[in-house]
């Protein structure tokens, strides 16, 4: 029976045509297209039309270059937790338990797509279940084409979310609607294979005849992650990414046709001349100047020939490194990521290159963090770990995005020893993860005692005879009275 219920404010309903609505809105699904294009190494093409040839447009997508994917890239390697710190355990390696579920979860895998996907399309989402047999809470990555969120204005929270999703074994449409505390699951048979994503009631029924799915804690399952402005990493730099490449086709165009000199004939008569035997008939130089490597051409007298010359790639070859050079420095992006010949640059410009990217992450390590709390917080309240949920005392433990090479850190560590303790030093210096550092700091002790151990002993003092305790004083004493004499007796032989 058809969806009823749906002018009644805030019913499952209400909020399942609204979020649909949302969801499948044409501009919105435009614009995820083509940021998603752009992603994968889709861009539009510089002289793109329908009436446009096939094998021009072929000809067209050599010129295509992901330079998209380099900037989110750039960004996304460099953002990763490490750890995670709860009310059962605060210090500065974290929770080992809260870590162990972590790692079971595959949450870091999950969180990184996440991320991934946000610094693309500019938004994405994270929904968390509970798998009965693992006992084990399950986060999946979601795509924003599948689901949408409402949020509140004025605080930014979740009020409610949608994942519209086809089941190819049912052959049906299903639509999740995920209210705080409980889940809905409506569903429509796909007979007409319209993949429609906007739901419309007469078409749609309630998959669980009117029951809710509950959920966790009065929590919303679904949690969305939006990047900075509500933009991608790259969307600002459409047209500077667009610029170069169609900088880049004219590079082809001008390579691929001028790839063979060009050759013509100055001062040929048009037609034959008397006494010829076809005086008066124009002649056909296509059938004389033929390109055989054997044919040999015999021009009449006052013909030239001319040859034309090769074209200078150089000027379009820098225009494109300029544009390239621009991106860069627009994107916060260092110039060695687009182009190899740029690691060469110093010591000194490479680390000035970096701060825009550094502080760049760390700004978006700060948009995401509550994200991740969130999630961790479901996760927990899903395995009954209530103080392990509460988000006053539960953090993220982050990597420094900056990340400098070994030898900095090694140098730093020589300069840090007798200043810093050596935990801290693992931590910040050398950058190791909190549970390698417990690890570590096991098998320092370990390697402390084995050395102990093996260590050789000092010789015991001998003991001393009785009545020879003083004797070694007596002696070193009158050596030093006969080495005074010698000295006060010299003198007076030199002035004998």
């Amino acid at each position: 029976m058809p969806i009823e219920g749906v002018d009644t404010p805030q019913s499952d309903a209400w909020w399942l045509v609204r979020l649909s609505k949302a969801l499948g809105d044409r501009k919105r699904q435009e614009r995820l297209r083509l940021l998603n294009d752009y992603a994968c190494g889709r861009p539009r093409l510089p002289e793109d039309h329908p009436n446009t040839r096939e094998s021009y447009r072929m000809f067209q997508e050599k010129s295509r270059t992901n330079l998209a994917k380099v900037i989110t890239n750039a960004m996304s390697h460099r953002i990763k937790f490490t750890g995670v710190r709860t009310a059962d355990d605060q210090d500065e390696t974290g929770d080992a338990d809260a870590w162990r579920m972590v790692r079971r979860t595959k949450l870091q895998v999950v969180m990184a797509d996440a991320i991934q996907t946000a610094f693309d399309l500019s938004e994405s989402y994270v929904i968390v279940g509970f798998d009965p047999k693992a006992k084990l809470p399950v986060v999946t990555e979601e795509s924003p084409f599948e689901c949408v969120t409402i949020n509140d204005p004025m605080t930014g929270e979740e009020l409610a979310g949608l994942k519209v999703i086809h089941d190819e074994v049912n052959d049906e449409d299903l639509a999740y609607l995920y209210r705080p505390g409980r889940v809905r699951v409506a569903f429509r048979p796909n007979r007409s294979k319209n993949h429609s994503i906007r739901i419309y009631p007469q078409n749609w029924d309630w998959k669980d005849e009117g029951k809710s799915i509950p959920q966790i804690g009065n929590r919303l399952p679904i949690v969305k992650i939006s990047n900075k402005d509500g933009l991608g990493e790259f969307e600002p730099h459409l047209n500077t990414i667009d610029r170069i490449i169609h900088e880049i086709l004219q590079r082809l165009v001008i390579a691929t046709f001028q790839a063979f000199r060009q050759r013509a004939a100055i001062g040929l008569p048009s037609v034959y001349p008397k006494g010829h035997p076809k005086a008066g008939e124009e002649i056909n130089y296509e059938e004389i100047f033929t390109s055989d490597p054997g044919a040999f051409w015999q021009l009449p007298e006052g013909a030239d020939m001319w040859e034309s010359s090769q074209a200078d790639l150089t000027p379009i070859l820098n225009a494109v490194k300029n544009d390239i050079l621009e991106l860069a420095a627009a994107s916060e992006t260092p110039m060695s990521m687009f182009t190899p010949d740029a690691v060469n640059q110093s010591a000194e410009g490479a680390s000035l290159a970096r701060e825009g990217l550094v502080f760049k992450c760390r700004d978006r390590i700060k948009r995401i963090d509550p994200k991740v709390t969130q999630i961790l917080e479901l996760c927990f309240l899903w395995m009954g770990e209530t103080e392990k949920a509460d988000l006053d005392l539960l953090e993220v433990i982050w990597e420094d995005p900056d990340m400098p090479s070994m030898a900095e850190r090694y140098d730093a560590l020589v300069k840090s020893k007798g200043s810093v303790p050596w935990r801290t030093q693992m931590r910040e210096i050398l950058n190791f993860a909190p549970s390698a550092i417990d690890r570590m700091e096991s098998e320092r002790a370990a390697d402390q005692l084995l050395a102990a151990a093996f260590a050789t002993p000092a010789p015991a003092p001998q003991p001393v005879p009785q009545g020879q305790q003083n004797q070694p004083a007596q002696q070193n004493q009158g050596a030093v009275n006969d080495a005074t004499s010698a000295t006060t007796a010299s003198p007076s032989s030199g002035a004998q």
